[in-house]
């Protein structure tokens, strides 16, 4: 698998593939799963309109934008990645 390295930007463009059920995330945090260019990793989300927002897309079936700010570390989340997407952003 390729990773990706070196992200300067705070925009991804990927598809929301699945909720994982990761019994490990602390209350208030919801772990998903996303597909982007065949490569698959994971986010998390820890503001409740957002995570609303993003079962509401996964219901719908929708494909959109995520944004965040990219941290270096796997966040505790993102394994296999030595990057993860900030959850509170």
């Amino acid at each position: 698998m390729r990773k990706q390295y070196g992200f300067t930007g705070a925009l991804l463009f990927a598809a929301l593939i699945g909720c994982s059920k990761d019994t490990t995330a602390p209350e208030g945090r919801r772990i998903y799963q996303v597909e982007v260019a065949g490569e698959t990793f994971r986010l998390a989300i820890e503001d409740a309109r957002a995570i609303a927002r993003a079962d509401s897309l996964l219901a719908s079936g929708s494909e959109n934008n995520i944004h965040g700010t990219v941290k270096r570390g796997n966040g505790g989340f993102n394994t296999g990645y030595s990057w993860h997407l900030d959850p509170r952003t």
